[in-house]
């Protein structure tokens, strides 16, 4: 089991009550930290990073978490928004009309969300390393990820 960081960066940190699939629940904080990483150097947007972030922190246990209020705030105001895979089936006039309502909705959050992304990404920094020594021990087969199922623990 890994250990209480203390709220330290980089420190491992030990699953909350109710977890009871660790390496799941360090694969999650992966993709935690995944996430952060990616809305921090822009590779997926605020939108994208909310949708993402509020299923991992339930699965981790963490929705009480600041850094996670603040994305899940964000998504409650882009709930009725086209975001993600939803915009192919959307009429091009449309999705521009939208497009200015998500991005005033950005515009407002991004400063915040930034802020919150590089916490998290500190916060689960810790993860990549749990993850590859999970890998390395004897005995032990990796975890398969099973696609387009999703996992809660």
């Amino acid at each position: 089991m890994l250990l209480l960081g203390g709220g330290c960066k980089n420190q491992p940190m030990k699953p909350p009550k109710g977890i009871t699939d660790e390496p799941k629940w360090i694969r999650h904080c992966c993709q935690i930290h995944a996430r952060a990483k990616e809305l921090r150097e822009g590779k997926i947007s605020l939108a994208e990073a909310s949708v993402a972030l509020g299923p991992l922190a339930s699965w981790t246990r963490a929705e009480s978490e600041r850094d996670f209020e603040v994305f899940r705030r964000l998504r409650d105001e882009l709930i009725e928004l086209p975001i993600g895979r939803e915009r192919e089936h959307w009429a091009a006039d449309a999705l521009a009309r939208e497009d200015i309502k998500l991005h005033a909705i950005e515009d407002k959050w991004r400063g915040k969300a930034m802020k919150a992304a590089g916490n998290l990404e500190a916060k689960y920094a810790w993860s990549i390393a749990a993850r590859a020594a999970l890998r390395k021990q004897p005995g032990k087969k990796p975890e398969k990820r099973r696609t387009g199922v999703r996992s809660s623990d």
